[in-house]
């Protein structure tokens, strides 16, 4: 299925494109800052040069068995790369959204534009019927993130976040709700 995701994919003001391992230094710097790291389920801290290169290692394999369709998120003026983007646990005509911006990049609407572009992607090439989103309690600027892009917003409920139970608010999106402006 992720054979027709294009390698890049242009909005306004950004480029998102298939990481590379020349960005892992870049991916390392920006995630390895405690404020973005620990508002993500994923992201070890400290996060190492190495746990870049071994996340990097992993995504051709993931793709390759079409489950995980992830990109670098860089500005079209300066090729600056300011966060990632993916499309995980692809099944069934589902999806769920994670994203991180470096927190220097917070504010400026990225979030949401990179949004729009990979939900395009999925809806439009991928066929996705719906996309679904979480993020913990405590981060609610994620949740307006969601809700710019068309999420709705279902519950909140206890989730294993980071080996501890915390409220996480849980989003969905489907295709036939998908704003028209994607």
């Amino acid at each position: 299925m992720l054979e027709n995701a294009p390698a890049e994919v242009k909005s306004k003001r950004l480029l998102l494109r298939w990481p590379q391992h020349c960005d892992a230094a870049a991916i390392q710097r920006q995630a390895n800052n405690p404020r973005v790291a620990l508002m993500t389920a994923n992201i070890p801290l400290p996060y190492t040069l190495s746990d870049a290169t071994d996340w990097l290692g992993r995504l051709a394999g993931l793709r390759t068995s079409g489950t995980t369709l992830a990109y670098a998120v860089l500005t079209q003026s300066k090729k600056q790369l300011i966060g990632v983007i993916a499309l995980m646990r692809i099944a069934d005509g589902e999806a769920e959204l994670g994203y991180w911006i470096g927190e220097e990049f917070w504010g400026q609407g990225y979030c949401s534009e990179a949004g729009r572009a990979i939900l395009d992607v999925g809806f439009t090439m991928l066929n996705l019927r719906g996309v679904r989103a979480h993020h913990i309690a405590k981060n609610p600027a994620s949740g307006r993130v969601l809700e710019k892009i068309g999420f709705g917003s279902l519950d909140t409920e206890e989730r294993l976040f980071r080996g501890q139970r915390l409220p996480c608010r849980t989003y969905y999106l489907a295709r036939t709700n998908q704003p028209t402006d994607l």
